[in-house]
């Protein structure tokens, strides 16, 4: 038993300590079995998220005018997303649960496809503020804007590479488009496709080494995924359906995507397949109208190891061994308490 109040006091505090370190642990990796995706289903495009299961699909917008191309902060815990409510494509940030709305970009031109650096610091996205669309960046609070394409062709869909050092993008010219990839200063600009059909939509893998994208190359879109340096191109889906907009889970085990291929032929299912294309399977029944999904911070990783997951460890660790040595101290204590050493009687 306990014997004084302060023994306790101190299996109350030990305890609480254990419980507050797991729940920072298992709350900082929630976001990582989510999805973030667009759907006109309730009659205007919103953002929506959606557990990896199909499951607890939540509306996070809820506006009248258009909210679309969403995409997670590094850390998880933003979304940035393009929206029509001013009555002009202008970008905004929000909390990942919708709350604390921030209109980033204020330009009668159109701005929109926001995309994340890995370090959290700064957002490229595609605007006509120049008079042609070109790629620009900016830092997350919408100041220091820099053009970084000039070029009459259109370049769009920004995806930064996840060690920050080059940008991945589509240009369009002549009715085609290819995806390029050039540095994340607008220097070296490279086509790594160069094909007559349709490339779009590029995705960098977790560790660097891949592309994901979505192609019309075999007369429908399908994924196909290829080297960083546009070499090794494979199709992974192989079906008569369309299948479009992949994005990486944020250990690079698993592809999400959106595909037409069951039941409805207008509306699109969310599946998710292995990196090798085997294993497509749906998340759930409902079609989803417009869906266009990304998984949360799956392009901003060390290794396989999401970056706020590494730190949520690292922190984790250095507490849990605190409240172990904490324990031990406090257990010698007790005992102490229990069993007092005494002298032997003459």
């Amino acid at each position: 038993m306990l014997k004084t109040k302060y023994d306790s006091f101190a299996l109350f505090l030990t305890m609480w300590l254990l419980m507050v370190s797991l729940s920072s642990f298992l709350g900082g990796l929630a976001c990582y079995g989510k999805i973030v995706f667009h759907s006109d289903r309730d009659g205007n495009l919103e953002i929506y998220v959606i557990d990896v299961d199909g499951s607890n699909q939540v509306n996070l917008t809820k506006n009248p005018a258009d909210d679309w191309n969403p995409a997670w902060s590094p850390d998880g815990e933003k979304i940035a997303f393009t929206s029509y409510r001013d009555r002009n494509n202008e970008i905004y940030i929000m909390d990942a649960d919708g709350s604390n709305l921030q209109k980033i970009t204020n330009n009668p031109a159109s701005d929109g496809h926001p995309a994340w650096s890995p370090d959290g610091e700064k957002i490229a996205f595609v605007s006509t503020r120049d008079g042609n669309t070109d790629i620009y960046i900016m830092d997350v609070d919408g100041s220091n804007v820099q053009r970084l394409t000039c070029n009459p062709a259109l370049d769009m869909e920004p995806a930064w590479s996840p060690d920050g050092e080059k940008i991945a993008f589509v240009r369009r010219l002549d009715d085609n488009e290819d995806i390029f990839v050039m540095n994340a200063d607008g220097s070296s600009q490279v086509n790594l496709t160069n094909n007559p059909a349709l490339d779009s939509r590029p995705v960098w893998s977790p560790n660097g080494e891949k592309i994901a994208f979505h192609t019309l190359r075999d007369g429908n879109y399908e994924i196909y995924v290829m080297n960083a340096d546009g070499s090794n191109v494979m199709n992974l889906t192989n079906n008569s359906a369309s299948d479009l907009f992949p994005t990486w889970s944020p250990g690079g085990e698993r592809i999400a995507f959106v595909s037409n291929r069951d039941k409805y032929s207008f509306y699109f299912l969310i599946y998710i397949m292995d990196t090798d294309g085997s294993n497509q399977v749906s998340i759930c029944d409902d079609p989803v109208p417009g869906a266009r999904p990304e998984w949360c911070c799956f392009s901003h990783q060390r290794g396989f190891i999401p970056q706020k997951a590494e730190k949520i460890f690292i922190f984790t660790t250095i507490i849990l061994i605190s409240i172990f040595l904490i324990s031990i101290f406090l257990m010698l204590i007790f005992l102490r308490r229990r069993n007092p050493h005494r002298r032997p009687e003459p």
